[in-house]
């Protein structure tokens, strides 16, 4: 087909839709080679399940996660005892500090004196940053997290499909403008914008094992969900029931409802963590979706 004077950009409209198609598929494709290595690596590095802490689980999904379950885990071992509007050090825990993790957020807390710090503190103290450096350094050898390098260059898959997704709307309004639309585009353009939301939606500070790993262990402890129905009843962490783990993987409620007072004090609030979705699909992102315990209506599954 040969473009007349007449034609949008000097391209007809059926030569634009089908090069824009091709640029689509050919564009994610090879954005993802160049920008997304970690998605090439292998899916089972295997790591058994029970080879990590709850703080290492939590920083698979975000730092604060991390925080909260190191914290979970010091209120479970008697490290940490709570009352209305404090946490403080017990003295001495009902059994040994599991990680040094552990041992940082509990020295934060005791260097706090009489201030209370809240979680986001935490992460600034510096002792609680050191090691979870450490903690990071060891999941990136073991495979499952990428560098801040390799993270910050996954960003740039989002961007080139946005830069698709734009280059297709600027078309399409200079075509509506010239009286020579492309209404088929907007198919093409809702194709183009499922992959850009699976760029945005990708977890990339994961490795592919990391996603599989993280997924694994949340399918092997169903029983550390926290339903609404359990929510509504007022749960306050049966025995044997890993609080640590449960905030880790699924969110702060297990923590909120076996010790309220703690929670309170420490700033946590009503959490649900969604799920981390497989390279190359559509869903919520690492940090996962979440909601405030004013705030938890029917999107906020338990």
């Amino acid at each position: 087909m040969t473009s007349t004077a007449g034609e949008t950009w000097g391209i007809s409209g059926p030569n634009f839709l089908i090069g824009y198609v091709i640029l689509t598929f050919a564009g994610y494709l090879i954005a993802r080679w160049i920008f997304a290595p970690q998605q090439r690596g292998p899916k089972d590095l295997g790591i058994p399940l029970d080879a990590l802490s709850s703080p290492e689980w939590g920083l698979m999904r975000r730092p604060e996660a991390a925080v909260n379950a190191a914290v979970a885990d010091l209120l479970s071992d008697g490290w940490l005892v709570g009352s209305p509007g404090r946490c403080a050090p017990a003295g001495r825990g009902e059994r040994p500090l599991r990680t040094p993790f552990h041992g940082a957020v509990l020295t934060a807390v005791a260097n706090a004196g009489t201030h209370q710090p809240t979680t986001k503190q935490l992460l600034a103290d510096p002792t609680v940053v050191r090691e979870m450096a450490t903690m990071r350094g060891h999941l990136e050898r073991l495979g499952v997290l990428t560098t801040p390098a390799r993270e910050r260059l996954a960003w740039g898959l989002p961007l080139v499909m946005t830069a698709v997704i734009a280059l297709g709307v600027a078309r399409l309004v200079a075509g509506l403008n010239n009286g020579k639309p492309i209404l088929y585009l907007l198919a093409a353009l809702f194709f183009a914008a499922l992959f850009t939301m699976a760029a945005y939606g990708e977890p990339r500070h994961l490795t592919r094992a990391g996603q599989r790993l993280i997924t694994e262990k949340a399918k092997a402890n169903p029983d550390l969900v926290i339903s609404k129905a359990t929510r509504k009843s007022g749960y306050v962490g049966g025995a044997g029931r890993d609080i640590g783990l449960s905030v880790a993987l699924f969110g702060t409620s297990a923590l909120v409802l076996a010790h309220p007072a703690a929670a309170s004090a420490f700033g946590i609030e009503h959490t649900t963590y969604g799920a981390i979705p497989t390279a190359g699909s559509s869903g919520s992102s690492y940090t996962g979706s979440s909601c405030s315990s004013g705030g938890c209506g029917s999107g906020c599954g338990g």
